[in-house]
């Protein structure tokens, strides 16, 4: 289990770098801006890649309507993996590997 956990960590801070927008590609995410987008900061959603230069996610509103955004990746001040059942099965079966 610690280790597990050292393993999400260290996928979290590695989520930043560009290519691994497109790697985690399909993860729930949570990213906050360094400046305000449309009145917010901070984002959850599904992680749909990297478009150029721009982070593409996929947002539940709280109408649940579900909303595709466009983030300028030079104002994504952090980035994160949501931790879910899928995360940590793929994270399992690359170490068996």
């Amino acid at each position: 289990h610690r280790d597990l956990h050292k393993e999400y960590r260290r996928q979290r801070q590695m989520c930043i770098r560009d290519r691994d927008f497109a790697r985690f590609s399909g993860n729930q995410v949570r990213i906050e801006t360094a400046e305000s987008q449309n009145g917010q900061r901070r984002f959850v959603g599904k992680l749909l890649g990297l478009d150029e230069d721009h982070v593409l996610l996929s947002v539940t509103n709280r109408n649940n309507s579900v909303k595709d955004l466009t983030i300028p990746f030079k104002k994504v001040a952090r980035a994160e993996l949501v931790l879910t059942d899928d995360v940590i099965r793929d994270t399992l079966k690359k170490r068996k590997s």
